[in-house]
């Protein structure tokens, strides 16, 4: 039987995971008119601020995650999503980011929330799986957002476009580590 902070954290993540879900299919529906941008983009932000709650959950020991890393990860996506993106409307390197986004946290989020109530390899294998293929697909999108900005006459963004390689970098190998040790003890486990 699931404890409260379990059933807590199911709901927290369940929710989060259905937000940036929406994103992705209000991004599809939206693709084909541009005069949709703010509908995806309300999307977006109520994602993005409901995500916060990783942030909290890291510093009160909720969950393992480094608040460093949850903060560098939140902090990023949220300043391409809430301040990159209105800058340059409605571009397909948006659209493709935020359904990267909605595709990639609804997976993790999903799994986190499956894996509160009952604790799966199988729920962990996707999880460990998708993200090392979403992230840097989210990644790629959200610097050539950053890119396309700083071309656009806002040449203060270079300097981000710099830095998100380093950030990209530190969350990659975390992500991966995360992966190697998940699988690694299925083969222990194998093995035995």
């Amino acid at each position: 039987m699931p404890t409260t902070t379990q059933l807590y954290m199911a709901f927290a993540n369940a929710a989060c995971a259905l937000s940036w879900f929406s994103c992705a299919i209000i991004t599809v529906g939206a693709f084909p008119q541009c005069d949709e941008f703010w509908s995806v983009h309300r999307f977006v932000t109520a994602a993005s601020v409901l995500s916060t709650l990783e942030l909290v959950h890291a510093c009160i020991g909720l969950t393992r995650s480094a608040p460093g890393n949850v903060a560098l990860f939140l902090g990023a996506r949220s300043f391409v999503g809430l301040c990159v993106a209105p800058m340059e409307g409605c571009s397909p390197a948006y659209r493709y980011t935020a359904f990267i986004w909605g595709c990639g946290e609804s997976v993790r989020l999903g799994c986190f929330a499956i894996d509160q109530l009952r604790t799966s390899r199988a729920v962990r294998s996707v999880r460990y799986t998708a993200g090392p293929i979403c992230f840097p697909l989210g990644t790629a999108g959200e610097w050539t957002m950053l890119i396309q900005a700083s071309l656009n006459g806002r040449p203060a963004l270079w300097a981000v476009v710099i830095g998100w390689v380093p950030g990209f970098a530190v969350l990659m190998k975390q992500l991966l580590a995360q992966r190697r040790k998940h699988f690694a003890s299925k083969t222990e486990a194998k093995k035995l």
